[in-house]
């Protein structure tokens, strides 16, 4: 991970030092559904969001992927998700998987400024 994307991370979880960022998978490590809470995501698209057949989700800060593979278990729409961390997507994948919604979501490492 270059300096500049270990600078924003930085300043997106505690201001300015990058001196934690190695250490988020282990102090993460028993934590699956960081950010957002699946079942209230799922609740807002269900009661907001017209979906269809063919409709796609972007995670953007999927972190280890709780929510895309709630979707996809719900809803059965495609999931792309995008995380920084590549220890927090390996364990999405791996996740996804276990879930059986494998072939329903896909998740990438990368900056999410980036990717829209």
């Amino acid at each position: 991970m270059n300096d500049q994307l270990l600078g924003k991370l930085a300043r997106s979880l505690t201001g300015d030092s990058a001196d934690i960022i190695p250490f988020l998978p282990y102090l993460l490590q028993d934590l699956w559904e960081l950010g957002s809470s699946p079942p209230e995501m799922l609740s807002l698209i269900k009661n907001y969001i017209p979906l269809n057949e063919v409709a796609r989700v972007l995670d953007l800060g999927c972190g280890k992927g709780a929510v895309s593979i709630r979707l996809a278990q719900e809803l059965g729409c495609c999931c792309q998700g995008i995380d920084l961390l590549p220890d927090f997507v390996q364990y999405a994948r791996e996740k996804a998987a276990e879930h059986d919604v494998d072939g329903l979501c896909e998740f990438t490492a990368g900056d999410i400024t980036e990717a829209v």
